[in-house]
């Protein structure tokens, strides 16, 4: 779904966040950062 989904809307970076689907997204090519971002 995700790589289906990312071109289609130029997207440059997907922000996911979950409590479940862990092993899931862990799955796919991914940097994992820790802490938060502010958005303006």
């Amino acid at each position: 779904m995700l790589e289906y989904a990312a071109p289609l809307t130029c997207a440059q970076r997907i922000d996911l966040v979950t409590d479940e689907a862990s092993d899931f997204y862990a799955s796919f090519e991914h940097r994992t950062f820790s802490g938060f971002r502010i958005y303006p």
